[in-house]
């Protein structure tokens, strides 16, 4: 059952079943002066306390991200020029830049604002309530924009690791400056492929520069990095 957002909204979900073995995570998103609440219920076959902390904290990192700009298209949906032209370089950004960031009909301008990941899965869906009050979930990013997002990774030796990456947009992984994956869009929702990230001893960069184009019905943005083995 679903009331307006004004008055409340309210979603039932007796007959969508989510099994799972060791846990479940549910992630979501809140506008400014908002304060949602949930209740979830599951049934298990062990008195055991198989609870864990809230959001996956110890495997939760935060990231330096930047965006939305938007992507110029043609009136076919055709983008007319490169994906990831609108976005500033990361030098300007920790130089102190600020830079304007434009969504449908909003904008604001930012340089490097920040955001956790809830265990290896960022979302940049809702980076823009940083900046702006949105009126509705359209206003999130609209069809073609591009976004960045940046995190360190510290190694006490050379080494490659070997990741899952995971996403649904066009979207490019970059380490030290050498690009080590590049993307296209799954029109079927997300898809995982292994990446290999070779880190030097020391502090390394991990830049990602991804899109956000409508999939299906929904707004999304986003992607998952999860070292094998659960942590760098």
């Amino acid at each position: 059952m679903a009331h307006s957002n004004d008055e409340g909204r309210y979603r039932h979900h007796f007959e969508n079943v989510y099994p799972f073995r060791e846990s479940f995570a549910l992630e979501w998103g809140a506008f400014a002066g908002l304060s949602p609440e949930s209740v979830a219920v599951w049934y298990q076959d062990t008195p055991a306390d198989t609870t864990v902390p809230d959001g996956a904290r110890a495997d939760s990192v935060e990231w330096d991200v930047f965006g939305p700009v938007p992507i110029p298209h043609d009136a076919a949906g055709r983008a007319t020029g490169p994906l990831y032209a609108g976005l500033p370089r990361v030098a300007e950004l920790d130089a102190g830049g600020q830079f304007e960031c434009v969504l449908v009909k909003e904008h604001f301008t930012s340089g490097w604002m920040k955001e956790w990941s809830v265990g290896p899965m960022l979302n940049l869906t809702y980076v823009a309530r940083h900046g702006t009050k949105i009126d509705y979930e359209a206003e999130l990013g609209g069809n073609g924009h591009a976004f960045l997002a940046r995190r360190f990774v510290d190694s006490p030796e050379a080494r490659t690791v070997r990741c899952r990456f995971a996403h649904d947009d066009p979207i490019e992984l970059w380490v030290n400056g050498t690009r080590v994956y590049a993307g296209g869009p799954q029109f079927q929702g997300f898809a995982s492929t292994w990446v290999a990230l070779p880190l030097r001893a020391g502090r390394n960069e991990v830049v990602v520069r991804l899109t956000n184009y409508f999939n299906r019905n929904f707004n999304w943005t986003g992607f998952l990095l999860r070292p094998e083995g659960a942590r760098f």
